[in-house]
């Protein structure tokens, strides 16, 4: 047969080709029936695809290492496996990120087999792309040729020649971002005066971010937070509680400082402490974190055969180059130092902190969890609750594991888990259940970051002709779905006005954005979607589940870049591929159905403003959790 051609980027191939598969875009209309979509693989197949990741990871983790399973000859505690830290906690949601790349690769190898391809050309891609597909073909066998009649792609330029020069050092050097840690993070002196004394009540402990605050932690020097909504009042009036938040921001010195400023203002009761993790690192602390650091990169220099330990029998090649990058920054980078700091900031606090019955954290499995986790059980404090506090995607890789990775105990180095996890509705107790978590590890919680927006009515007016467009965290996502907007309106002639509202915790808006688009400036999100009839947002975003709600017209972009997991899938959103996609719907046009998995539940979250659920899991967790705890 024919050479199969990988194709690149947004633009639609030449007609002439007969075999093609679109590594990151979606197939445009008409296309022929021997072109295929790897995004729209992954997607009709995903729930297989996502075990298939799941259980190499288990196998990465069981592989033998001079007799000893990898996660075990990684022990840097006891009771405590640095593997945790590792692979398996994988962001898999950004764009092209490692995990994507893999399950990519997995399917690029079946497609490859059932077409009997004997060369593929590789057309329109970028540097990283092509030699991540070479890789695969030579551990595959496969032949691959760059398409010499094709203009690569360029690269998106921005930043300065700096900010350039230091992403490059950082990648080259990993070890140079451990130092930058280690000379920036922390606090200053007035901020470790402020914060000396925090560690004081036992009561319940409350753990978080610093961020997605109420604008009332600010304007009105209360602590109100949207993470836990009407719950903070709750728990502060049942006794003594300790809120204990991380910087959102690594704990650079300035943002340490600003966020202490920012406790110290808050008006609290006298049996209610609030303390900033990063604000309590002290030079003792730093040896600490460097020795662990240390440690680690002995590991990773002593962890030999990297390319055979990840090695894919489905993608018939090693994943080596795919998580390289991942590996080396989490070994010996930035990745690795503030992993260990971490793990000693917790262990010192916890260690000093009375004991306490009952800990809630916001549930992510991120490797801070792992080392939080540890603390809790060697400071011999109760009762630990993860709260899965927004809703679950089906391909979060962190939160979802393999079936024996969950609350296992048959090998030093198991996965920390908490005792249970907190889910906020019945959508996310199914999806968990589904992916193998324990029904006795589930508990039933009221969605508290929900709540006020539950009070709305369903039926709100909007300014007629307002399009809004909501940016994402990631700002690769957001110029997707910019780029998708600002050709539709103009081809489906639509003459409204064209709000954008970037996410609260991404960048700043670059000068790009703000020139081409009215800035909203509403308080909430809430209040800006009431205030307009058509609402553009990416397919990540649990914000479209308000909008739908709302009886908004509301169209999830789907990029190809990353896994398609949008928790509106069941609440019938219009699915958009392209610019053609959106300007259809502009002008009163259905999309056409992409046959998009959906979870079909209606009711997502619970929402009883009593918090009833909150109420019985305090009374009833606020004494340690029995015998059987996770280890």
């Amino acid at each position: 047969m024919e050479s199969l051609t990988v194709w690149f980027g947004q633009a639609e191939p030449p007609g002439h080709l007969t075999h093609v598969l679109l590594w990151d875009s979606f197939l445009p209309s008409g296309a022929p029936p021997t072109w295929r979509s790897l995004p729209e693989e992954i997607n009709l197949n995903r729930g297989a695809l996502r075990a298939e990741h799941l259980h190499w990871i288990h196998n990465v983790g069981m592989s033998q290492v001079k007799k000893v399973p990898l996660r075990q000859s990684l022990l840097i505690r006891p009771q405590l496996s640095y593997w945790w830290m590792t692979l398996p906690s994988s962001h898999a949601l950004e764009p092209d990120s490692p995990v994507y790349n893999a399950v990519r690769l997995r399917v690029l190898e079946r497609l490859t087999s059932e077409t009997q391809a004997d060369c593929i050309a590789l057309a329109n891609g970028d540097r990283a792309s092509i030699r991540l597909i070479r890789s695969w073909g030579r551990d595959s066998g496969h032949k691959i040729v760059t398409c010499p009649k094709v203009t690569p792609r360029k690269t998106r330029k921005s930043g300065s020649w700096g900010l350039k020069a230091k992403v490059l050092l950082l990648r080259a050097v990993p070890p140079a971002g451990a130092l930058v840690g280690l000379l920036t993070t922390g606090s200053p002196i007035s901020a470790k005066t402020k914060c000396a004394n925090a560690v004081k009540s036992s009561g319940i402990v409350m753990i978080d971010y610093l961020a997605h605050l109420h604008q009332d932690a600010t304007s009105a020097g209360e602590f109100n937070s949207n993470y836990w909504g009407p719950l903070v009042n709750l728990v502060q009036s049942t006794g003594p509680t300790q809120w204990l938040h991380l910087s959102a921001d690594r704990g650079k010195r300035k943002d340490v400082e600003k966020d202490v400023e920012l406790m110290d203002a808050w008006r609290s009761p006298p049996d209610v402490r609030h303390s900033l993790l990063q604000a309590h690192v002290t030079f003792p602390l730093r040896m600490k974190a460097l020795r662990d650091y240390l440690r680690v990169v002995a590991m990773g220099l002593r962890t030999r055969r990297k390319r055979e330990l990840l090695w894919d029998h489905r993608a018939r090649a090693s994943m080596w180059p795919v998580f390289r990058s991942q590996y080396r920054d989490e070994w010996y980078g930035t990745g690795a130092f503030h992993n260990c700091l971490a793990l000693n900031l917790f262990e010192d606090f916890l260690s000093r902190l009375p004991q306490a019955p009952l800990g809630i954290y916001l549930f992510e499995n991120q490797p801070w969890e792992m080392a939080l986790i540890h603390a809790w059980r060697t400071g011999g404090h109760g009762t630990l609750i993860g709260f899965a506090h927004s809703t679950i995607p089906f391909w979060s890789t962190r939160i979802f594991k393999d079936r024996r990775d969950l609350w296992s105990k048959d090998s030093p180095g198991v996965m920390p888990c908490p005792d249970q996890v907190a889910v906020n509705g019945p959508s996310a107790r199914e999806a968990l259940l589904t992916g193998g978590y324990p029904n006795d590890r589930l508990i039933d919680v009221e969605a508290v970051r929900y709540l006020e927006r539950s009070t709305l009515d369903d039926h709100t007016r909007s300014s007629e002709g307002v399009l809004l467009v909501l940016g994402e965290y990631d700002a690769r996502i957001t110029e997707r779905i910019l780029s998708d907007v600002g050709q539709a309106p103009h081809d489906a002639d639509f003459q409204g006005e064209i709000v954008f509202r970037g996410h609260p915790a991404a960048e700043p808006l670059t000068e790009s954005v703000t020139s081409r688009f009215t800035l909203d400036d509403h308080p909430s999100s809430t209040e800006a979607l009431r205030s307009a009839n058509v609402i553009v947002c990416g397919a990540l975003s649990s914000v479209a589940l308000e909008a739908l709600r709302l009886g908004k017209t509301t169209c999830l972009v789907a990029d190809g870049r990353t896994f398609t997991s949008s928790p509106a899938e069941g609440f019938d959103p219009s699915w958009v591929f392209g610019t053609k996609d959106l300007a259809g719907v502009l002008r009163g046009k259905p999309v056409a159905n992409r046959e998009f998995h959906s979870p079909g539940l209606m009711n997502y979250f619970w929402l009883g403003h009593n918090l009833a659920k909150w109420r019985e899991l305090i009374r009833t967790r606020s004494q340690p959790f029995a015998d059987d705890a996770c280890p």
